[in-house]
């Protein structure tokens, strides 16, 4: 017995074709590359540490390293450029330094696909920064030969650190200080312009150009433009003191407005 058989048309074959790619589905799909998120991320992070400290860093003084880029789906279907995949970076270090932190990012599209992730990060900041070179007692001044300037990693204790930005001749321990630490803000303070148990001399003035000026006693510490309590003697009697409350106005000098 013979069969005979239809050959299918060349038109029925090309419309068979087409429906099979369709159902293999040959929509376009961009992916946001790892390097880009990595840049991103960098970028983010350093710019942050910069923005809310006041160490005036430079970005070559910050090392951010990324823990790992978490394994999701970058991928978004329907769209053909990785340039239209719009990225965004939010982190808490955009309002407080930490030396840990997580930056997180937002991938979208315009048709509304979404992709987010938390990426975790170590910060290493390296600056220069005084390093105490011998004991200094409470009370002593900084000197050129008590401290030292040296290239440190400051990453957990980059707001307390103290660098160049600081003079040394204008600073004095505020208690113990021992060798090979990083000098501390809390442990120094500004030296005073009037010391306790001071002689000053003391101005009074009348605001319309009369002055007087006396001699006197500062009873505390103070800086330039703060008011510290003066006394100062009657005819020299040391029985009548008489106070003042007067504003720093120099070294070992004070106004009082009368």
């Amino acid at each position: 017995m013979v069969h005979l058989f239809q050959r299918p048309s060349l038109n029925r074959l090309n419309l068979v074709l087409l429906l099979a790619l369709g159902l293999c589905g040959s929509t376009w799909a961009a992916e946001v590359d790892e390097d880009t998120v990595r840049q991103r991320v960098i970028a983010h992070a350093t710019e942050a540490v910069q923005r809310v400290t006041d160490a005036n860093l430079q970005k070559d003084e910050i090392r951010v390293e990324i823990v790992q880029i978490p394994r999701i789906s970058r991928e978004f279907d329907g769209v053909e450029d990785p340039s239209e995949i719009e990225l965004t970076t939010t982190s808490t270090m955009d309002r407080f330094y930490s030396s840990r932190g997580v930056v997180q990012v937002r991938m979208s599209t315009a048709d509304g696909q979404i992709r987010q992730m938390g990426v975790p990060v170590k910060i290493q900041v390296k600056k220069p920064v005084w390093i105490v070179q011998k004991h200094v007692q409470a009370g002593q001044p900084l000197s050129a030969q008590s401290i030292k300037l040296e290239l440190r990693d400051v990453s957990n204790m980059l707001q307390t650190s103290v660098g160049p930005e600081k003079e040394a001749r204008k600073l004095e321990a505020r208690v113990n200080l021992q060798p090979g630490e990083i000098l501390d803000i809390r442990k120094i303070q500004t030296t005073p312009a009037v010391r306790r148990n001071a002689d000053v001399r003391i101005i009074l003035s009348d605001g319309h150009g009369m002055t007087i000026s006396l001699q006197g006693q500062a009873l505390s510490d103070a800086q330039m433009g703060e008011y510290v309590k003066v006394k100062r003697y009657r005819s020299g009697s040391v029985t009548q003191p008489k106070y003042y409350s007067a504003k720093v106005i120099a070294k070992n000098q004070v106004l009082v407005e009368i």
